[in-house]
């Protein structure tokens, strides 16, 4: 049915051949860590809100990459009694009242790195 691709004609299945071999080498650049699923991010889009002298916890999350996962705070402040665990473990009880942002980045086991803002409000 194809007998031509791009000029190439479909001689004895050459041309079957070379799409099998390009498609194997699509799925093992993907299984590699190389494709466009792969990309290493922070999943968690939002935090809930915390309440003055009220344990709070939530867990930062990241995605892609290579697990496992580092998180730690590159920018802004956590609220007063909070802090970030590396595994991305949000806790303490929150001293003070407002609206806290800050940047919080992720690095893989092959060390890439991806960061997000997010915002703690306390009330």
């Amino acid at each position: 049915m194809f007998g031509s691709l791009a000029g190439f004609r479909n001689e004895g299945g050459i041309l079957r051949r070379v799409g099998l071999a390009l498609v194997v080498g699509f799925l093992s650049l993907l299984s590699a860590g190389c494709g466009p699923s792969n990309r290493l991010g922070i999943t968690t889009p939002t935090l809930s809100s915390a309440e003055v002298n009220v344990p709070y916890q939530e867990t930062i999350r990241g995605g892609g990459g290579s697990s496992p996962y580092t998180f730690t705070v590159v920018e802004g402040a956590l609220p007063p009694g909070l802090s970030l665990d590396s595994d991305g473990r949000l806790s303490g009880t929150p001293t003070q009242q407002g609206s806290f942002p800050f940047k919080v980045r992720v690095r893989d086991a092959r060390g890439r790195e991806a960061d997000r803002q997010l915002t703690l409000h306390v009330r």
